[in-house]
């Protein structure tokens, strides 16, 4: 009896063993997927041709373990339209599909995924927004931006026009005409005339009360007896918000000073450029804030003992919301990361202690050092060039592995694939061939091997598709090791 329970305990051991060490293989062999469009913006009966990479998730590097890559083109409804096996030779495959003519216009998904990045959930997948749609090609190139997003009731909208005709040049000293409404109904109507390099900013004042989140500006502009049309939203917030207060390394000490940084999106998901001041327990104002860009930005705060804080929002006016930060410590470490000409980790602490610190990329151990601090301040050099680019993580714990502060940076980004393209011409006549150079080198200039992929689109139809996707470095560099949108 006692053999027969020996066994079935060096089977279970066994087991364990072989999964975990299933698991850590696993681990090395995950899979990220990208895929390069010829265009974003299609016409019905198009061709969409795309080249796909598949990446080692550990080290971004082309991967072997799959020789196949799925690709699959969903309708507006989201139902499967097309799907393609395509080869792959060291992580490189391109394929295409034709468009059907007679296909409804819409938003298109392009997945792509292999066979072993079906052991995890398809969010990891690779999607790409296309939009078929049957368009005329403009006579006028224009561009619409707004720099301020998530506006309010009597904030001031700031809209930049850009406008050239097809050969590129800024169309000058031209009128046109504007029109703002919210939901249909005219608010505001003009005559605007473009500058020296073809551009115009619009600024006009929101109504001090706001019934509806549907306001458009809509320009129009008569070139060569042709009248062409560009419209967008105004970037206005809801009346409700997501917004986040993120000390660095994740820690609030009572006496260390620290950054606060914050984000703030609509219900829309859309980012809101917020204004505000923080406020403590007592009702006094000890910092301010305002939004960066795309809703973020930070603030510096030395915290109180026994002290609580709230974010009160002044900007947009229509938010009534107020935000707590986390409790504040009396004791503890602050974790900084100084990112200037070269890295180092600034640590702060209110007592005296071993820790120790670990740097990791993709889970894999780069940096490890085990250091005594004092109390006050220490600053640590990282060699980054042992870091591959792309985000690395650094943790601070205690001898019992507790963990003290952490914090997520992005390095390298000065080590990136410089790319250049020249013509052999300036100017080319129509169906005239253009040749074209090529060349990649690191940050020192020198010469480097790089397996590439070239899409030349129509400028009329690029400046309508307006794509913000992810591109190959914010996808395998940031998208999948941090959470949220690269913008």
């Amino acid at each position: 009896m006692k053999s027969r329970i020996h066994f079935l305990m060096a089977a279970l051991l066994l087991l364990i063993a072989g999964k975990a060490g299933a698991q850590k293989a696993y681990a090395s062999m995950r899979e990220k997927a990208y895929a390069h469009t010829n265009h974003v913006f299609f016409k019905p009966g198009e061709s969409l041709y795309y080249k796909i990479y598949i990446v080692n998730a550990s080290d971004n590097t082309p991967s072997n373990v799959s020789q196949v890559a799925i690709a699959e083109l969903l309708g507006p409804s989201g139902a499967l339209v097309k799907k393609r096996n395509v080869p792959l030779v060291y992580g490189r495959g391109d394929s295409g599909f034709q468009l059907d003519p007679n296909w409804p216009g819409g938003v298109y998904k392009l997945r792509i995924y292999t066979q072993w990045m079906r052991n995890e959930s398809d969010s990891l997948f690779f999607e790409k927004s296309i939009t078929v749609q049957k368009t005329i090609s403009p006579r006028v190139l224009m561009k619409l931006d707004f720099p301020a997003k998530g506006l309010g009731p009597g904030d001031e909208v700031v809209a930049d026009l850009e406008v050239r005709n097809l050969a590129g040049l800024p169309i000058r000293y031209q009128q046109g005409s504007y029109q703002v409404t919210f939901a249909g109904n005219v608010y505001r109507s003009g005559i605007f005339e473009t500058d020296e390099a073809g551009k115009c900013q619009f600024k006009l004042r929101l109504p001090d009360t706001l019934a509806t989140r549907d306001g458009l500006l809509n320009i129009s502009f008569n070139y060569n007896g042709y009248t062409e049309n560009i419209a967008r939203n105004l970037p206005l917030a809801s009346g409700q918000l997501d917004m986040q207060l993120m000390p660095e390394g994740g820690t609030l000490v009572a006496g260390l000073p620290n950054n606060i940084a914050f984000r703030a999106i609509g219900v829309d998901g859309q980012p809101v450029d917020v204004k505000g001041y923080l406020r403590d327990s007592k009702g006094k104002q000890v910092a301010t804030f305002e939004a960066y860009k795309f809703g973020m930005g930070r603030f510096i705060l030395t915290p109180e003992a026994g002290m609580t804080y709230e974010a009160v929002i002044t900007s947009p006016k229509n938010i009534q919301q107020r935000v707590g930060l986390m409790p504040v410590a009396t004791q503890g470490v602050v974790l900084n990361v100084l990112n200037d000409r070269r890295p180092s980790l600034k640590i702060l602490s209110t007592m005296e202690q071993e820790v120790l610190i670990t740097g990791t990329t993709h889970d894999k151990l780069i940096f490890r050092d085990q250091v005594r601090l004092r109390k006050g301040q220490l600053l640590i050099p990282i060699a980054d060039t042992v870091f591959p680019p792309g985000i690395a993580r650094f943790t601070l714990t205690g001898l019992d592995n507790r963990p003290l502060a952490e914090r997520v940076c992005f390095l390298g980004g000065n080590r990136l694939l410089r790319t250049r393209i020249t013509t052999d011409k300036a100017v080319y006549a129509p169906r005239e061939k253009v040749k074209l150079s090529v060349r990649t080198t690191d940050q020192q200039g020198r010469p480097l091997p790089a397996d590439l992929s070239l899409s030349v689109v129509d400028d009329k139809l690029w400046t309508m598709a307006d794509d913000r996707q992810d591109h190959l470095i914010s996808l395998v560099a940031h998208e999948q090791r941090a959470a949220g949108k690269s913008i």
